[in-house]
This record gives structure tokens, sequence and C-alpha cells, in this order.
């Protein structure tokens, strides 16, 4: 308590005759404040706090990613103004996944609604009279003459591969041998020209090499002789020459034409090794193609060759298989004209009747109107996929926090890349903390019960501030709490007063001293 020690004995004296001792901590220690004086003994002081007139927590109704971060501590806001965003990639595709599947429902249902098309009913309904001549053909065996001609030629065919599987016409072995003969010369050939391909390329490789290992040589004197010159500016050929007269030997120096001589020689030999390599990688490559045309070409003309054998050997030597199979072909042929010949069978009728009750079946259904049922499933999709896009859309729009009213942003607890969950729920610590601006609220914890039951709502408060000597401010009972708390073994209610003006000034959690005038004045 901030009391004793600056009221003096005479506050102290009249705060024991008025019956207002306070609850003090065993453990506190007075300290300096603002010296506020009773008017009179039925006057109440109690130390108090500025607090907002409104407070709110801020917190994402959406978990995610913070993106971005709109505002800092101390910013003052308007009501709906955006604080902060999350990253709002996999809501947006989730916005377009409801929108499509809406117009997906919304397609069905109209496709219900409109029917099937005509040109669909149209061809059922053709399947349906072809069925009909169907059973009419199976009831009547009416079997065309054309019918019985085209089963007639069917059998006639497949006699003749079988009687040419037997006995084949010499024509035929003698184009057979003939075909075998060429193959056996386009093998031969393509043997030996691979070969020669194969084997100019690999020339062609090696001469290269030795092209490649002269360009080299010849690049090493030029390097050797140019970084001489470089280094001594003597002709390497020649490094000393001998004066005639006195018989002594001295450096051979090169003019400036003799040493770009040297070096346009270093520079001619670096790029004739450039251009042997690339030839030498060319005739590598050749080489490399040659060799896998000779062998794909020499498989390819083998396989030809057995093949050209094969149908040779099939002509002298038939096997027993071809000759069952041209048999079968022959048995089957034969069946099928006797059935024609012979009408349907009471199995063919039942059968082309089942045919005439499905299409008919098929062509009611194409024709009968949409079910009610069918509709009311088709409308139910639509409604939930709009349920689904508007959600969509509330999630999408939740991952923009904005202020519920306007104030001042009193605390910031956000980074960006930080994960939340939706809601500030459990452990987890509010995004923002938003409080009015402007205007506040005075509120004191530490009223017992004596002092209380002599207050009501609208008691007249004076206020003073332990920071702002020089203000001084009117004001009313406001709230009082219903329920006490035990502090210190007494019991203590919390009262809110409510300044009739303000000072911006004021801050959250000011120390301030109220004087309350009580209901017994």
């Amino acid at each position: 308590m901030k009391r004793a020690m600056l009221l003096g004995l005479s506050a102290m004296l009249i705060m024991m005759l008025a019956g207002c001792s306070l609850p003090t901590p065993p453990s506190s220690q007075p300290t300096a404040g603002p010296v506020v004086t009773p008017a009179a003994l039925n006057q109440i002081i109690a130390d108090a706090t500025v607090i907002p007139e409104r407070t709110v927590d801020v917190s994402f109704a959406v978990g995610g990613t913070v993106a971005e971060i709109l505002v800092q501590e101390g910013a003052l806001v308007q009501a709906g103004a955006p604080l902060a965003r999350l990253d709002t990639s996999d809501l947006e595709l989730q916005l377009a996944q409801s929108q499509a599947s809406l117009v997906q429902a919304q397609a069905s249902y109209a496709k219900i609604s409109a029917g099937v098309p005509q040109a669909e009913i149209d061809a059922q309904q053709a399947l349906v009279r072809q069925a009909q001549a169907q059973l009419e053909r199976s009831r009547s065996a009416n079997v065309t003459s054309a019918d019985i001609a085209s089963a007639q030629a069917q059998l006639r065919a497949a006699q003749a591969r079988l009687d040419a599987l037997k006995n084949p016409p010499p024509a035929t072995i003698s184009a057979a041998q003939l075909s075998l003969s060429q193959a056996q010369n386009a093998l031969t050939a393509t043997r030996t020209n691979a070969s020669a391909a194969k084997t100019n390329a690999e020339l062609a490789m090696q001469q290269a090499t030795a092209g490649l290992t002269v360009a080299q040589a010849s690049y090493a004197t030029a390097t050797e002789n140019w970084n001489y010159v470089h280094e001594t500016g003597a002709d390497p050929t020649n490094p000393t020459i001998t004066d005639p007269a006195t018989g002594k030997r001295t450096k051979n120096k090169l003019n400036d034409v003799q040493e770009r001589q040297y070096y346009a020689a270093f520079v001619q030999a670096e790029a004739s090794v450039h251009s042997a390599e690339k030839a030498l990688t060319a005739a590598q490559v050749s080489y490399d193609q040659a060799r896998q045309d000779e062998i794909t070409q020499i498989q390819q003309a083998e396989a030809a060759f057995a093949n050209a054998q094969q149908q040779f050997d099939s002509l002298k030597n038939p096997g027993a298989s071809d000759l069952a199979q041209s048999q079968a072909n022959v048995d089957q042929a034969r069946a099928n004209l006797q059935k024609l010949q012979q009408g349907g069978t009471k199995a063919d009728i039942a059968a082309a009747q089942a045919a005439v009750d499905q299409a008919q079946a098929n062509a009611e259904r194409l024709i009968s109107p949409p079910r009610t049922v069918d509709l009311a499933e088709a409308q139910a999709r639509i409604a939930a996929a709009q349920v689904g896009v508007q959600q969509a859309k509330r999630t999408l729009e939740q991952a923009t926090l904005r202020a519920p009213f306007a104030g001042i942003i009193a605390e910031r607890h956000l980074e960006v890349g930080q994960q939340v969950a939706s809601g500030a729920t459990g452990m987890q610590t509010a995004s923002f903390v938003l409080i009015s601006s402007g205007r506040w609220k005075i509120e004191t914890t530490n009223l017992n019960e004596r002092n209380i039951v002599r207050l009501q709502p609208g008691s007249p408060v004076q206020i003073s501030f332990d920071a702002l000597l020089d203000l001084r401010l009117t004001g009313k009972v406001t709230a009082i709490q219903p329920r006490g708390i035990d502090r210190y073994g007494d019991i203590t209610y919390t009262v809110m007063v409510t300044p009739d003006s303000w000072d911006e000034r004021l801050r959250w959690n000011m120390s301030a001293t109220v004087v309350i005038d009580s209901v017994d004045r």
C-alpha cells in the first residue's frame, strides 16, 4: 500500500475512525505516491490501475504458416483492418476444388433434367428394329440365297487352302525357291558390304589418330619454342651467336616480327591439335556406327533368310498343326453352311427374342422422364457443393486476421514463417492483443468487505496518478464485482471506475489512487 507514510498520522487517524483499513500483504513496503487527502471521514481511498476500456486477444480461426505481418506493436488500426496473413496456397486449391465440384454437380443435374439426347434414342430404336428383324429370320428360318452363296464360297476357299497345303502348285514352290535364293544372296552381300564399311571406318579412325599424334608433337614443339621466346627473348633454334671480332658468344635476340612468328606458330599448332581431336572423335563415332550397322544389317538379313527358308520348308513339308488347322477351317465352313440350310433352332429363336426384349427395355428407359429421386439426389449434390464453396471461401477469408474493432496493437506474438493452430486455445498465446484507443478504465482490487458495502454504482470518484502528479480526474463507480477473493486473510473485491474525461498520456497498467464517496456520506 502507498498510504501511511504519505498521509501522515492525521490521515491514518481519519481512516481508523471511518473503519476503512485496507488489507496489506505482510511483505509489502510503503512507497512514495500522490497524496490524496479525504475530504471527509466517509471517503474511501484505494490503490488502482489504469486498464483499457476494451481488451481482446486476436487469433487466427484457421491454422497455417504466417506469410505476412501487416502491423507492429503500438500501431493504431481501424475496425476490420488486416493484421496478418497466412500462406493461402493450399486454401486457394481447396476453393478451386470446391468450385469444380459445384460445376460438376450442376452439370450432372442439367444432364438428368435434359434427358437422353434424341440421337441416342434413335440409335437404340434402330437396335430394337435390328433385333426384331433377327427374330423374324430365326423364327422363319428365312435364310437368303446370298447367305447360302456366301457360306458356300467360304467353304470352297477353306477347301482350296487345305488342298494347296497338301499339294502345293509347282509355281508356288518355284516362287518360294526364288525368294530363298534372293535372301541367301542378300545375306552374303550384306556381310561383305557391312564388313567393308566397318574396315574403312576403322582405317579412317587410325588415320585420325595418327594425325592427332603429329599435331600434338607439333604443338609440343611450338609451345616449347614460344615459352622459350617469351621467357628469354632469344631464338630457340639458335639461342646464341658468336661475335666474329671478339669470339664472344651472346644471346641471339629476336625482333618483334620474329617473336610474332613464333607466337603464330604456337597458335596454329594449338588449333591443329583441336581440329585433329575433333576429327578423331568424328572418326570414332563413324567407326562405332559402322560396327553397329554391321551387326544390325546382318541380323536383319539372317532373319529374312530364315523366314524364306521356313516358307520353303512349309511348302515342301507342311506341319501337322497347319494341316489340322486348315482341316478345322473346312469343317467349320461346312457346318455354317449346313446351319443356314437347316434354318433357326429353338435356342436361336429364344436368344433372338431375349435380344429384342433387352433392346426394347433399353429404349423405354431412354425415353422415360427423369425420376424425382434422381433429380432430388442431384439437387442435394449441388447444395452440398455450394456449402463446400462457401466454407472454402470463408476459410480463405479467415487466413487474413482482422481487427475486431478500432484500437491499438498492444502486443504482438507472431513471426513470419511461424506455424499457428486454429484459435488461441490451451497454452497457445494469442497472435495480437488489441485495446481500445483513447478511453480507459480505472480498476482497484483491494477494497475489503467493510468498504464494499459502502459503495454502489454511480458513486463519485476522484482519481490521481503516480506518474502524472498534475493530473486529477473525476469519475463514477461503474461496476462492482459480486464475488470477493481471499487475499492475505481479507475478502477483497474488484471495483471498476470510469473517468468523466481522458488524458492522452495515460498508459496501460499505470498506478492510480481513487478516492470514492461512500453511500453513507
